[in-house]
């Protein structure tokens, strides 16, 4: 895409590159940030809200004669809670990498428009119509596709954090 673009307009395929290099980079970087502590998190919360639902209900008898059930409430609702603070830090950095993107999408597509439109006005003009619509949608369709790689990069955390809480379970007799 970026090669067309540059067939196009060599300057339109720079703006993309560099808005792209930028915004990725910080996309990338807040997401890693953010979310990286907290996949762990989430991890932990899912593995402790199981254990607390697990002994609630293979231990219902015993917690019932020593009158403990609400103890065990507690707990179960302490894991819930952590875990929903886990998923709303998850969420939050999601949320944030998109606007970031989206945010870049937009300056590069009017940083397109501000380059090309003087060109095409010229009586000279190198660029037709078409092109010149070609050249300001390919930057918010590129971005469309990059904006999965954030995403990604979160699940390959979250397996990689899940992974290891597997493995701390197996290890441990």
């Amino acid at each position: 895409s970026v090669l067309v673009l540059a067939l196009i307009s060599p300057l339109a395929a720079l703006i993309l590159t560099l808005t792209l290099s930028v915004a990725g980079s910080l996309a990338a970087w807040l997401s890693a940030r953010i979310s990286a502590s907290s996949d762990r998190e989430l991890a932990e919360a899912r593995a402790d809200l199981s254990d607390a639902l697990l002994e609630r209900f293979s231990a219902a008898e015993v917690l019932s004669a020593f009158g403990a059930i609400g103890l065990q409430r507690q707990r179960i609702t302490a894991a819930e809670a952590r875990l929903a603070n886990a998923q709303s830090t998850r969420v939050r950095s999601a949320g944030l990498t998109a606007a970031i993107l989206s945010l870049a999408a937009g300056v590069a597509s009017v940083m397109v428009i501000l380059t090309l439109g003087p060109e095409m006005q010229s009586e000279n003009a190198t660029i037709s119509a078409p092109l010149f619509a070609a050249a300001v949608i390919v930057p918010a369709a590129v971005f469309e596709v990059f904006a999965q790689v954030p995403a990604a990069l979160v699940a390959r955390r979250a397996v990689q954090a899940s992974a290891s809480r597997v493995a701390q379970l197996t290890e441990t007799p």
